[in-house]
C-alpha cells in the first residue's frame, strides 16, 4: 500500500511540473516566436506526452486495477516513475521562472537573454528528454504488460464459460 501511495506521489509530482514546464515551453515559444528553437518545441511534445501518460496511471490507481504487480514495477528509487520525476526536475530548473510574469509585457532584453541562454543548454536539454522518454517507454511498458495480463485473463475466464456452456474446449489454433 505504501508503495502505491509513492507510485501515485511521484505520478503527481511530475504531473505539476510538467503542467509547469509546458507553462515555460509556450511562454518562451511565444516569446521567440520564429526564432523559438525547435528543441523548446520538442521539449513541450514530450513533456505533454508524459503528462498524459502519468494523468492515465493517477487514474488507474483510482482503480481497482492498481495492482501489486504494476506497482512493482513502477516503485522504487530507481523505478521509471522516480526517474521521470528526477529528470522532469532538473528540466524545469533549466528556465528562468523569474521571467515569467502573468499580466506583464515582456521587455526586448528578456526576450535577448532567452535566446542567448537557450543554445547553452541544450546539451543538458537533449539529455534529460532523453531520460524522461525512457522512463516513459518503462511506465507505458509497465501499462501494457498490465493490459497484456489483464486480457490472458479475460481469455482463459471466457474459455471456462464456454467450456460450461458447451462442454467442448476450443481447439487450438495452428
Amino acid at each position: 500500500m505504501a508503495e502505491a501511495l509513492g507510485v501515485v506521489a511521484s505520478a503527481i509530482a511530475v504531473i505539476q511540473i510538467s503542467q509547469q514546464v509546458i507553462k515555460l515551453c509556450k511562454f518562451y515559444t511565444e516569446l521567440l516566436s520564429s526564432e523559438a528553437p525547435s528543441s523548446l518545441r520538442a521539449v513541450l511534445i514530450e513533456m505533454s506526452t508524459v503528462k498524459s501518460v502519468l494523468e492515465g496511471l493517477e487514474f488507474l490507481s483510482t482503480c481497482d486495477t492498481f495492482t501489486p504487480s504494476l506497482q512493482n514495477r513502477l516503485a522504487g528509487s530507481d523505478g521509471p516513475v522516480e526517474g521521470c520525476r528526477a529528470a522532469t526536475t532538473a528540466l524545469e530548473k533549466l528556465f528562468p521562472k523569474d521571467s515569467v510574469q502573468s499580466g506583464q509585457s515582456t521587455s526586448k532584453r528578456q526576450r535577448v537573454q532567452a535566446t542567448l541562454a537557450w543554445p547553452l543548454k541544450q546539451g543538458r536539454v537533449q539529455e534529460l528528454l532523453q531520460q524522461i522518454s525512457r522512463h516513459k517507454a518503462g511506465i507505458q511498458l509497465a501499462l501494457t504488460t498490465e493490459v497484456t495480463n489483464d486480457t490472458k485473463d479475460i481469455k482463459a475466464t471466457s474459455e471456462e464459460i464456454r467450456f460450461i456452456l458447451t462442454g467442448r474446449k476450443l481447439q487450438p489454433s495452428t
